[in-house]
């Protein structure tokens, strides 16, 4: 996951800890004080992120689409399901 462009990709087979790793570094990001954007393919994706706690969520077509709104500086986005 260490990357110097500031792009990370976790990739893995169901099962092996992706949701688990991003938990921690959703967890960690808003501990320092960063806001989180978690990003899905579709609303019902989006509504999973909404229940493992992400409070700044859009589908992907939604943020694309407001990303002019949307203040970018100090944020980490998560893009879950990115491969749907």
């Amino acid at each position: 996951m260490l990357s110097t462009s500031g792009v990370r990709v976790l990739r893995g087979r169901a099962g092996t800890g992706k949701s688990y790793v991003l938990a921690k570094a959703y967890k960690l990001a808003t501990n320092r004080g960063q806001k989180v954007i978690g990003l899905a393919p579709t609303h019902k994706a989006a509504s999973e992120l909404k229940s493992k706690g992400y409070t700044d969520v859009y589908t992907v077509k939604g943020f694309l689409y407001n990303r002019k709104k949307i203040f970018m500086q100090n944020r980490l986005i998560v893009v879950d399901e990115a491969g749907m």
